[in-house]
């Protein structure tokens, strides 16, 4: 079940996908699948299963998938350890992402990848082209970091459980998740409490509930630390000696945890408007995977 409000209704939208995100979630959600060949394909399943749900529910009218680039990002030059915890897919997850980008190119959904930067980056810097009020933008993700764009016009549908539900993340709801702060205020907790996926140290000893409490009283990363220079007695003096010995780390988690959305990209909006595809041939491509059931879901 998709929770969407009614407020959506009757306008533009453009989709965009957190693609590797959705495919990653998908290979560890599914059992294993494969095609003829002996191929795995779970991912590319699951990946399929969840877009062809949202295209038929929220009906875009714009859409674009968005993939990360492989080896390493710009992350990685300012801080080498960036994700160095993650244990890396297996091969045959990575095997099924060439055959997905060619499948969505026969749906005539285009396929973005930038050398250097990550799908959250290329997300962030697409969601700022839309500049019509009328059109909402819907991001569809598995990662709660791209919860610090939503806006009035940016909203996000993250995946709950599997690739078959998600949940509608609008202002409200973002700053219900967040204890009260806005979305873009995911950078500086982020810069306090850290993040073990992505391997940002965050100030040690600063955890999640003190992080949401500094930054409801002092308003972001850096009211914090102007208060510790200005009037350190404001802060209890164990949390004051963790932001003065660590506040390098801090401000480079924020950093980390920020989206580049300066890019120059080559993709108008209008490129990514949905004018039909060749169904035969997607079927085609389906039936070879082995994807009958999947058949009677096309947009």
């Amino acid at each position: 079940m998709v929770n969407v409000p009614l407020n959506l209704d009757g306008q533009q939208k453009f989709l965009l996908l957190d693609s590797n995100a959705l495919m990653h979630r998908a290979y560890y959600a599914l059992p294993r699948l494969t095609d003829k060949k002996g191929r795995a394909t779970n991912a590319i399943y699951g990946f399929l299963a969840c877009l062809f749900k949202v295209l038929r529910e929220q009906t875009p009218q714009y859409v674009v998938a968005v993939f990360d680039s492989p080896g390493k990002t710009f992350r990685h030059q300012v801080y080498p350890q960036y994700k160095a915890t993650r244990v890396k897919a297996p091969d045959e997850f990575y095997a099924q992402l060439s055959p997905t980008k060619e499948i969505l190119r026969l749906l005539g959904i285009p396929v973005l990848e930038k050398t250097g930067y990550e799908a959250d980056d290329l997300i962030g810097v697409m969601a700022k082209k839309v500049t019509d009020p009328q059109i909402k933008t819907l991001i569809l993700t598995g990662d709660f970091d791209l919860l610090q764009l939503v806006n009035a016009r940016v909203n996000v549908l993250l995946l709950k459980r599997g690739v078959s539900q998600t949940i509608f993340y609008g202002e409200e709801k973002t700053r219900e998740k967040l204890e009260g702060l806005s979305p873009e205020k995911i950078t500086d907790f982020k810069g306090l409490a850290g993040d073990n996926s992505d391997n940002l140290p965050g100030v040690p000893g600063i955890g999640p509930k003190t992080a949401f409490r500094l930054l409801r009283k002092f308003g972001s990363l850096e009211n914090i630390y102007q208060q510790l220079e200005e009037d350190g007695e404001a802060i209890k003096p164990a949390w004051r000696q963790k932001l003065q010995e660590f506040k390098k780390q801090a401000f480079l988690s924020k950093q980390l945890a920020t989206l580049k959305t300066d890019l120059s990209l080559d993709l108008p909006l209008a490129k990514c408007a949905q004018k039909g595809y060749n169904k035969e041939k997607v079927q085609a491509v389906l039936m070879e995977l082995g994807f009958k059931s999947l058949l009677p879901r096309l947009p």
